[in-house]
C-alpha cells in the first residue's frame, strides 16, 4: 500500500525577493495506485524553509481510483510563512503571513514501480492570486519491504503565474523544481504513515517592490530550500 498524501505548500513567498506561490507540490506518496472505486484520504503536515525564511503548515488530499491504473483527486493546503525580516510598505510580503493553495490532480502508473502525475490549481497569498500547475514522476519499490516499508523518490516541475496583475509584479512568473525521497510505513492494510525529505529550487523574474516605489526595477531571483513532511493516509473500500 502506498500513501497518497498531501503536505504543505512550502514558503514560496516572502523575504526580500518575493516568489509567486503555486499549487501544492509535495509528494508523500508512492507509485502505487488505488483500485477502481477505492478512496484514499490523507492528512499531512511539515515545515522547512528557503534562503530568507521558514514556514510550516498542513493540508489534505482526497483521491479515487478510476481504473486503468489511474487516480483523480483534489488537494489543498494552508501555511504560515515567517521570513527573517520586518514588514515594509513597499514590500508587503515581508514579515509573517498565511497562504492557501489547492489543485486538481491526475495520476497514472504504467508500471508497478513508476507513476506520472499532473496537477492544475492556484494559490492565494499576500502577493496576490496565482494560477499554475505541475508535472511529476515517482518511483518506488513494487513490493513492501519487511511487510511494512515502501521507499520512494520523485521529481516535480511547477509553475505559478500571477492572476489579476502584471506577470512582472509581486513575484512574477515563478518556476520550481522539487526532488524528494521518502518512505511509507504500513500500520495495516488500510492505514499508512509517510516520512519525506525534499530539496527545491525556485526561479523568478519580476519587481522586488510595489508600484509605489518610483525606483523599482525588474530583477531575476533564485532561491534554494528544503522541507520535512509527515503524513497519514486512510484507504476506504
Amino acid at each position: 500500500m502506498g500513501v497518497r498524501g498531501l503536505p504543505l505548500v512550502l514558503v514560496l513567498l516572502g523575504g526580500c525577493s518575493p516568489f509567486s506561490p503555486g499549487p501544492p507540490f509535495h509528494f508523500a506518496e508512492t507509485a502505487q495506485v488505488l483500485r477502481p472505486g477505492q478512496l484514499g484520504v490523507t492528512l499531512a503536515a511539515g515545515g522547512g524553509g528557503v534562503n530568507w525564511g521558514r514556514g510550516a503548515g498542513g493540508g489534505g488530499r482526497v483521491r479515487v481510483g478510476v481504473g486503468a491504473r489511474q487516480e483523480l483527486g483534489a488537494e489543498g493546503t494552508v501555511l504560515y510563512a515567517g521570513p527573517d525580516n520586518h514588514q515594509d510598505p513597499l514590500r508587503p510580503w515581508q514579515g509573517g503571513h498565511f497562504a492557501g493553495a489547492a489543485k486538481l490532480t491526475w495520476k497514472v502508473a504504467p508500471l508497478p514501480w513508476l507513476a506520472f502525475l499532473a496537477g492544475a490549481g492556484g494559490a492565494r497569498s499576500v502577493v496576490g492570486t496565482t494560477g499554475g500547475g505541475d508535472l511529476a514522476a515517482i518511483t518506488s519499490t513494487s513490493r513492501l519491504l519487511a511487510n511494512r516499508w515502501r521507499p520512494y523518490g520523485g521529481a516535480r516541475g511547477v509553475i505559478a503565474v500571477p492572476v489579476g496583475r502584471s506577470t512582472d509584479d509581486a513575484g512574477g512568473i515563478t518556476e520550481g523544481l522539487i526532488v524528494a525521497i521518502g518512505t511509507t510505513y504500513a500500520l495495516h492494510s488500510q492505514l499508512a504513515l509517510a516520512l519525506e525529505f525534499g530539496e527545491m529550487r525556485l526561479w523568478s523574474r519580476g519587481y522586488q517592490t510595489t508600484a509605489d516605489d518610483p525606483m523599482r526595477a525588474i530583477e531575476s531571483k533564485h532561491a534554494r530550500g528544503n522541507y520535512l513532511l509527515l503524513g497519514m493516509t486512510l484507504l476506504v473500500q
